[in-house]
C-alpha cells in the first residue's frame, strides 16, 4: 500500500504548535543547507505498533489538549484518543493510515516538490530545527514537537 501523507498546519493558537520558532530561518527546496542537515540527524523517538498504541489508549483530549488518564478525573467531554486525534497534535505525519494532501500543503508553504518523497524531506527539515522531533513507528513517521513529547515521556526533559 503506497504511503498516505497526513499534514497538519496550526495557523495560530493551539498546543503544540503555539510556540516561537528556534531559528528564523526556511528550508529552501530541494537543497537543504548544513544546518538542516544537522537537525535532521538528531536522534529519533523509536516506538513499535503496540507501544503507540498503549500511549495512546492511556490519553484522552480534554479541552483540545492531551492528558493522560490516570492524572484526571473522567469527564463526559473527554474524547478517546486514537491515531487520528493524535494525528491533530501532530505537526506534521507520513502514514499508511491516514490520507492526506501533501502536495498542496508544500505550496502553501512556498515551496515545489517533484514528488511525495521530496515534500517530505522539505518538511522535516522545516520542522525539525523548529523544537521538534522525528518519531518513528514501523514504516510510519511522525513530527511531533518536543514539548508535547516531553509531556508524554518520549522525550527527556531538557536541561
Amino acid at each position: 500500500m503506497e504511503n498516505r501523507i497526513l499534514f497538519w498546519i496550526h495557523a495560530i493558537g493551539g498546543e503544540p504548535a503555539a510556540r516561537p520558532y528556534r531559528c528564523g530561518y526556511r528550508p529552501s527546496a530541494p537543497g537543504f543547507s548544513s544546518k538542516m542537515q544537522s537537525a535532521m540527524e538528531e536522534p529519533v523517538i523509536v516506538l513499535s505498533r503496540q507501544e503507540l498504541d498503549t500511549l495512546l489508549s492511556s490519553l484522552v483530549e480534554r479541552d483540545e489538549k492531551l492528558v493522560f488518564k490516570k492524572d484526571i478525573k473522567p469527564k463526559k467531554t473527554d474524547e478517546p484518543v486514537d491515531l487520528y486525534v493524535f494525528s491533530g497534535h501532530l505537526e506534521a505525519l507520513r502514514s499508511e493510515e491516514l490520507d492526506g494532501m501533501l502536495m498542496e500543503t508544500i505550496e502553501d508553504l512556498g515551496y515545489e516538490a517533484k514528488d511525495e518523497d521530496e515534500a517530505w524531506e522539505v518538511i522535516k527539515a522545516f520542522y525539525l530545527p523548529r523544537k521538534c522531533s522525528l518519531m518513528k513507528v514501523d514504516e510510519d513517521e511522525y513530527i511531533i514537537g518536543d514539548e508535547l513529547a516531553r509531556r508524554l515521556g518520549l522525550l527527556k526533559e531538557a536541561p
